[in-house]
């Protein structure tokens, strides 16, 4: 049987584990577009690819992406700023812009960016997941159950299962977060995600 000590190294651990792998994959939904393979048959809109959008600073936008692909960051950043600077209204690039800054670790200059471009369009399932992160790594649990339970509801992946298992962990609803994370371990058994819910669903059982 475990010690309490032993059980809190083991769990910290393990949290610092699933935040890495949180940054990886929030990092690769911009690039990917759609990370993950179950989607919900109600899947929410996705951000109109930058070929059809005709809002002023779509060149910049795509600028931006060429160079987060390559991946340039901060150069990148400025580039979605300038791209917002000509459209402030345009949630595509708002999400650009926010999730650029969740890949460069500064989750505290996401947030406005991701939390305008859900009030924008409430069913960008992409900025939606971004800004349940945020709320996550900031410390507003409650908050980003809400934001992450619907943007599951609008396009089901793994990495929304895992945040948002993480997020129930969090807020104390422990049969939640060990049925979710069941769900990405069994989705993913020998991928990241998969071995890293494996192991937090192990430590809640034994809880």
């Amino acid at each position: 049987m475990r010690t309490g000590i032993q059980l809190q190294e083991k769990t910290a651990v393990a949290r610092r584990r699933a935040l890495r792998l949180g940054r990886l994959f929030l990092g690769g939904l911009l690039l990917a577009g759609v990370v993950g393979c179950a989607v919900a048959p109600n899947a929410g809109r996705v951000p109109s690819a930058p070929t059809e959008l005709a809002a002023p600073g779509r060149a910049m936008y795509e600028e931006a992406r060429r160079l987060e692909a390559r991946g340039e960051i901060s150069r990148a950043i400025a580039a979605y700023l300038q791209a917002v600077n000509e459209s402030p209204d345009e949630p595509v690039f708002l999400t650009g812009l926010g999730m650029a800054y969740l890949r460069g670790e500064n989750p505290a200059a996401a947030r406005p960016h991701l939390a305008r471009a859900v009030r924008l369009d409430e069913n960008n399932y992409r900025a939606r997941q971004g800004y349940g992160y945020v709320l996550l790594n900031l410390g507003d649990e409650k908050r980003a159950v809400q934001q992450l339970e619907a943007a599951l509801r609008l396009r089901a992946t793994i990495q929304g299962k895992f945040l948002l298992a993480e997020a129930y962990e969090k807020t104390g609803s422990r049969q939640q977060a060990i049925a979710l994370y069941r769900e990405v371990a069994e989705a993913d058994p020998s991928g990241k995600l998969g071995r890293a819910a494996a192991e937090r669903m192990r430590d809640l059982v034994e809880m």
